[in-house]
């Protein structure tokens, strides 16, 4: 076994480069629990401080570690741009897209502060030849995705607030805690403060 840690948060990594610099203990605390900790060292590598032209061949795997690395900088979208290009090299359409396709949700759920149109606009201007059209067909499925799931979050949240308040006005007609619970469905924190 090789413990590997692969580190690209957006604080600097200071937890060391064994596992037992993970803990905080004493010189006392230390001697008693030396023989229960394993210390081994870790195979770190922090994306942040790599060199990826340098390190490694692979376009698609360069533009994707890239993008992972550069995701917190202010100026992303048109970092995104030449990054994407790398992808050009990918000789398979279907891993190519697929690659597209896991990058958006990364991009998407990680930069809330982009609109899906700004990445859009750099997923176009990267011009991955014969692909254009399916970027923006990918990115138009995910926008729509991303609204059909809020639509279902709302209405979620509207039927649980009609079951409280269905259930306030049966607590203010007496009714008991348990057959409000059995009728509505909800569970006994949510009708505290109702009662």
């Amino acid at each position: 076994m090789i413990p590997f840690v692969f580190y690209h948060g957006d604080k600097t990594w200071n937890l060391g480069r064994s596992f037992g610099d993970g803990f905080d203990l004493g010189a006392r605390e230390r001697r008693i629990f030396s023989e229960y900790i394993s210390d081994f060292q870790i195979a770190l590598f922090k994306l942040n401080d790599a060199d990826l032209d340098a390190m490694i061949r692979d376009a698609a795997l360069r533009a994707v570690l890239g993008v992972m690395q550069n995701i917190r900088e202010p100026d992303f979208p048109e970092r995104l741009v030449p990054l994407l290009r790398g992808l050009a090299e990918t000789r398979d359409p279907s891993k190519k897209l697929a690659l597209l396709r896991t990058l958006l949700i990364y991009i998407m759920n990680t930069r809330e502060q982009e609109s899906t149109e700004e990445i859009q606009r750099a997923l176009i201007a990267a011009r991955i030849p014969d692909n254009e059209e399916t970027m923006a067909t990918i990115a138009d499925r995910l926008r729509e995705e991303g609204l059909n799931q809020g639509l279902e979050r709302g209405r979620a949240e509207g039927a649980r607030k009609a079951k409280l308040e269905t259930a306030k006005a049966m607590l203010a007609r007496g009714m008991d805690m348990e057959t409000v619970l059995e009728i509505t469905g909800l569970d006994r924190k949510s009708l505290e403060g109702l009662a």
